[in-house]
């Protein structure tokens, strides 16, 4: 464990807790059996079990959503959106990432960065300022806790350095507070602050301070190391200032939302709109150039962003991906000698000149922290599906990575694209001749105003092959007769090679079926046959032969219709939805589904209890049901979201995400919960190295580690290190079971059950 040095996080490794963020260690032991699980009614009765390993977390994520970038020297700081910090070599355009929890880097959300006179950098993220010393080697990090709210919140939303290098922070809710290396000043609306939902802050040459609050309003205020004067519609253009920049000649600029870019001189006001041509009124993020040339990250209010604009004092000129941009969405620049910076979505572009160079992660590590799919490869490699960003793959023996695109797998790199189907994956699987095969969803393309690609890509490792429900049809238009849809939702392939793809979508609630492919003719299963068109997961019971399918409600002539879980045992299918079973779903709307070693389904779904659901959504009841082919258990977790996705580890354990769609949640909520056989726990961002509340889809590999696919955060990797060997070993007697205690880096538990008996009961005995 490290030093207790103000703000530093101990290390990830632990053997029985996990500790950080002044939050205490808890150890807890689960008590396990080799099967924990034997039927949905008799879940309860694992023996103890002794032993311990120790558990590691670890973070996979795209660092292409940049926020904020700091230029030191050759070294260029991105700030990213989930993807930590970024440091890019600027002079050969290799990177390194530093990433939470591998890291002391408080957060994996990081929205601001400034490198102070002593080349420290401080970094602004959702859980504290983070700096990293001048060598690169050491990590602080400073929160409102060990503080004493110096900081006023750990939700830090911008940082400037001062003309005596003291750092300036901003928060949402608690104001600006500066630290000078040794005492922490806050100021608020009490001290003279305009507001204290702070979004951007700069310092001028005359080291005046200038806080600007975003959509909200509030205008600016300015500090002049006494007083704060508050400026709104005395010339500013809107009080909803987004971005500020000094220029360096005594000029402060001002990017507002929707109102242009206004500039003071210190007496006099001037605004320049879309009228003298700036590209859009929507001003995210101000640079100013060494020659004095002004840089406007322009956007909208709703719609595609317009890229950047520039103004050299007498005419603006804009800039777009037609010239060479990354991106439209541009939210940073920062500027070096002839040369400037753009932080955008999909990552770093340079301007030298009139010539254009990006800078991305995306071919040496994921392509998209927004993962859909984990599947794993007879040959060791692991892939993930991203929604947008194609297929990255990672071969863990030579730590290196492979990208899929539906461009660059194609013969020539345009339509019609004859490689992957589409760059959103919704499933990978694999069959028993190691071909991956790979569902995608249609996309939209806003030129032709509709939905194009998707469907079921196979690759052999050398070659692509798509089947749509255009090619696998016998005369190629509707009614299709052989892939039910292109919106492919679901795949699994069995042991008898059958792939079974499902089609639906969630977003708004439609769906073609399941169809099942011998690797000859398609047959597609719709509702009632099934339970629903609306597929929204697939499960094997290989052991018995059976396959199960979530699905969800789906709109047909404007009926809602559908939903619950189908079982086919090889001949029929048995359909089983709140009408005619246990099952807890509101109006049978399931999400996911996964079987244990004892043939019990797991079924992940939400609930709802009030009477505003539009209102109320996504603030809705989680719920696991259990299912052994006759009896029914459920757990309910308050104001979660809903389960959204299912798996069974190789001990037994049954691990269920939940999700609210991205939504606000107390820290403490959402997460992952851990059935043991005798009691819930729940992994959350709070007590754990997971690095999102929001789950997409679990996954565990050939040697049990955990992968937690996220909504927008990337991936969280749980494993369980080998056991220290010992100097003599104890016989097992024949016949024994081998025991273990398993130790879970947690520091709380939750047992759901005091909320509401249920079959799933209390553990025997737990040791703290």
């Amino acid at each position: 464990m490290k030093n207790a040095t103000p703000g530093r996080k101990p290390s990830p490794r632990y053997a029985c807790g996990y500790s950080g963020q002044a939050l205490p260690a808890i150890c807890l032991i689960l008590l396990l059996s080799p099967l924990l699980l034997t039927a949905a009614g008799a879940i309860s009765s694992a023996p103890v079990s002794q032993g311990q390993t120790e558990g590691t977390w670890m973070t996979y994520a795209n660092g292409d959503d940049v926020l904020a970038l700091a230029l030191e020297g050759e070294v260029l700081w991105a700030a990213t959106k989930g993807g930590g910090v970024v440091r890019w070599n600027t002079g050969d355009g290799s990177f390194e990432q530093y990433l939470y929890p591998q890291t002391d880097l408080a957060s994996n959300e990081v929205r601001a960065v400034a490198v102070d006179g002593q080349g420290r950098k401080w970094f602004g993220t959702s859980r504290g300022v983070s700096m990293l010393s001048a060598d690169g080697h050491t990590w602080t990090t400073y929160t409102a806790a060990n503080t004493y709210n110096g900081l006023g919140s750990d939700d830090v939303t911008a940082v400037a350095v001062d003309c005596a290098d003291a750092l300036w922070v901003g928060t949402r809710g608690s104001g600006v507070s500066r630290f000078d290396g040794h005492a922490w000043q806050r100021y608020t609306t009490a001290h003279g602050l305009a507001r204290n939902d702070v979004v951007t802050i700069a310092v001028d040459s005359a080291c005046q301070v200038w806080v600007g609050f975003g959509k909200a309003g509030g205008g600016v205020s300015r500090f002049d190391g006494s007083t704060w004067t508050s400026h709104t519609a005395d010339g500013l253009a809107s009080d909803r200032v987004l971005a500020i920049a000094g220029d360096g000649q005594g000029r402060v600029w001002f990017g507002t939302w929707g109102s242009g870019v206004s500039v003071f001189d210190g007496s006099v006001w001037r605004t320049y709109t879309t009228g003298d041509g700036l590209a859009s009124n929507y001003v995210w993020a101000i640079g100013v150039e060494a020659g004095g040339r002004i840089w406007c990250a322009t956007g909208s209010s709703a719609g595609p962003d317009r890229g950047v604009s520039a103004f050299d004092g007498a005419t603006w000129v804009s800039y777009t991906t037609d010239d060479g941009l990354a991106s439209d969405t541009v939210r940073a620049i920062a500027h070096g000698a002839e040369k400037v910076w753009f932080g955008t979505d999909r990552g770093v572009s340079l301007l030298h000149g009139a010539a254009w160079q990006t800078y991305t992660t995306a071919s040496e590590g994921l392509a998209s922290n927004r993962v859909t799919a984990i599947a794993f490869a007879p040959d060791g490699r692991t892939w993930f599906g991203t929604d947008g960003g194609g297929v990255s793959v990672l071969d863990p023996i030579h730590n290196t990575w492979t990208l899929y695109t539906k461009e660059s797998t194609d013969s020539d790199g345009r339509e019609p694209w004859d490689g992957l189907a589409g760059n959103r994956i919704s499933a990978i699987a694999f069959d028993g001749q190691g071909r991956a095969w790979i569902g995608t969803r249609e996309e939209w393309d806003g030129q032709r105003r509709q939905w194009v690609g998707g469907g079921v890509s196979v690759f052999d490792g050398f070659h692509w092959e798509t089947y749509t429900k255009e090619n696998t049809d016998d005369d190629g238009r509707a009614p299709w007769r052989g892939l039910a849809s292109n919106d492919v939702s679901a795949v699994v392939v069995d042991d008898e090679g059958r792939v079974w793809v499902g089609t639906g979508d969630l977003l708004d609630f439609t769906g073609s079926g399941l169809s099942v492919f011998d690797g000859h003719d398609w047959r597609t299963y719709h509702y009632p046959e099934v339970a629903s068109d609306n597929i929204t997961g697939i499960a094997l019971d290989r052991a018995r032969g059976r396959v199960w399918v979530a699905g969800a409600p789906y709109w047909i002539s404007g009926v809602r219709i559908g939903g619950g879980v189908s079982i086919w045992d090889g001949v029929t299918w048995q359909r089983v939805d709140s009408s005619n079973s246990d099952l807890i779903a509101y109006e049978n709307d399931v999400r996911a589904v996964a079987v244990d070693g004892a043939g019990v389904g797991w079924i992940g779904a939400w609930d709802y209890k009030g009477t505003t659901l539009p209102y109320d959504w996504p603030y809705v009841d989680a719920v696991v049901n259990g299912f052994d082919g006759t009896d029914w258990d459920s757990q309910e977790f308050p104001g979660e979201g809903y389960i959204s996705a299912v798996a069974v580890d190789p001990e037994g354990r049954i691990w269920a995400g939940t999700s609210r769609d991205g939504a606000e949640i107390d820290p403490s909520l959402g997460g992952v919960k851990i059935f043991d056989g005798g009691q819930w726990i729940a992994f959350t961002v709070g007590n754990s190295g997971l690095v999102s509340k929001d789950i997409r889809t679990i996954a565990m590999d050939a040697r049990g580690d955990v992968w937690i696919a996220t909504w927008d955060r990337g991936v969280s990797r749980f494993y369980e290190a080998e056991p220290e060997p010992t100097e003599t070993a104890t016989p097992t007697p024949t016949g024994t079971p081998v025991p273990q205690r398993i130790f879970l880096p947690l520091i709380r538990k939750d047992d759901y059950s005091e909320n509401s008996p249920n079959k799933f009961g209390t553990p025997e005995s737990s040791t703290c």
